[in-house]
This record gives structure tokens, C-alpha cells and sequence, in this order.
């Protein structure tokens, strides 16, 4: 066995222990269990989020392939925010495995984005000297809209909010434009890592690429 990168990583037995007791991988202070019951230890959290993922997945394409746009919606996105819990929970976090999990999810909210009731498009913003992925949530109607920018926290990525059925600036006909920052998402995927003062250079990045735009006010 090799020695641990970190200190902390010759301790998962309390990681461990603290899951089977809670049924929490963070935020033990709940008492609502959010990891799946079958998961004994960490390393075996992402295979059951994977099971859900693939069961949610079938049964969206049959509803898709059934014309059942509402329900393959609603699956799509239950699929995708499955295979981005599983992607968390790979050992060592920087697997191979990861990013095949992260880009099953990123095709299964692009299926869920293309039955959306409103446009969806999906971006890249310029950053230093490559770019970062958006999702550009657009209102119905003629004219440029008010314009939010949203940057989920570093678990999360721009997938995950809002949902579509229930997104509350195209209810107040607004757009929305969600981003992977610096270590988030497909952003962290591509090698973008987080460093000091980054999340502020996306930040402005983003709003001058709003800016440039016909339908943004």
C-alpha cells in the first residue's frame, strides 16, 4: 500500500464511520440521510449513484422515444444530478472514471435543455487564454431582458440550477446565465483549476459577454 498523498488520507475509516452513522457525506449536522442506503464506505457511494443514474437515464429515453416530453424532462435532469453526485465520490478524485461519469451527466441536461419550454444555449465565456462553459437560460419574448449571472457552489455545476420546470427568472422574464468557474464542473474537467482572485476574472469575463449581446439589457 502506498502512503497516503495527505495526512487526512490514512484517515477514511472515519469518513467511513461517520456515513454509516449519518448517512451523510457532508453536512452531518441533518439528520435526513442523502447517501444511498447500500453504500457501506465512501468507495462505494459512486457505484449506487450510478445505478440511479442509469435507471433514471432508460427511463427517459423510453419516455423520450414515446413522446412523453414531460417526464423524459423531469428524468433527464434526475439522471444528470445523480451522475454528477456519483462523480464526486471517485478515489482517487482525479480517475479517469470521474470525467466519463461528469460527461454522462452533462449529455443527459443537454437532452433535458432541448425539451425546455424556452431556449437554452450553451456558451463558452473567454478566460484568460482559453474559455469556461455556460448555459445560457433565454426568456421568451421579443427585446433584451434583464440578464442574471448564477455561479453554483464548488460541488455543483451549471447544470444544476435552475430547474427547468420551475426556473424562476424565465417566470419573471429574465435570462440566466450559469457557469462552471474556475474547479467547478466541466470547467475543472477541461484543467481549469481554482486559484485566488480567478473566480473575479470569470466573473467580469461573463458580464462583458452578456454585454456584447442583443438580448441582454
Amino acid at each position: 500500500m502506498k502512503e497516503p498523498i495527505r495526512a487526512r488520507d490514512g484517515q477514511q475509516w472515519i469518513y467511513d464511520y461517520v456515513l454509516k452513522a449519518s448517512g451523510r457525506a457532508v453536512h452531518y449536522e441533518y439528520d435526513v440521510r442523502d447517501m444511498p442506503k447500500q453504500a457501506k464506505s465512501i468507495r462505494m457511494v459512486a457505484k449506487y449513484f450510478v445505478k440511479e443514474a442509469e435507471h433514471a437515464e432508460k427511463m427517459a429515453r423510453g419516455a423520450d422515444a414515446g413522446g412523453d416530453t414531460l417526464n423524459a424532462r423531469k428524468l433527464y435532469q434526475h439522471a444528470a444530478e445523480y451522475y454528477k453526485e456519483a462523480q464526486h465520490f471517485f478515489i482517487p478524485p482525479t480517475s479517469p472514471k470521474r470525467w466519463e461519469i461528469l460527461k454522462r451527466a452533462h449529455e443527459c441536461a443537454q437532452r433535458a435543455f432541448s425539451l425546455a419550454d424556452y431556449k437554452i444555449e450553451s456558451v463558452e465565456i473567454p478566460y484568460r487564454d482559453t474559455t469556461i462553459p455556460g448555459v445560457l437560460h433565454l426568456a421568451p419574448g421579443d427585446g433584451p431582458k434583464p440578464t442574471a449571472l448564477f455561479i453554483p457552489g464548488m460541488d455543483n455545476t451549471k447544470e444544476n440550477y435552475p430547474k427547468i420546470e420551475s426556473n424562476p427568472f424565465i417566470q419573471r422574464g429574465m435570462n440566466l446565465l450559469c457557469i462552471d468557474g474556475p474547479g467547478q464542473g466541466e470547467a475543472l474537467m477541461r484543467g481549469i483549476y481554482v486559484h485566488t482572485g480567478d473566480h473575479s476574472v470569470a466573473e467580469s469575463n461573463a458580464f462583458d459577454f452578456l454585454a456584447a449581446r442583443d438580448d441582454v439589457d
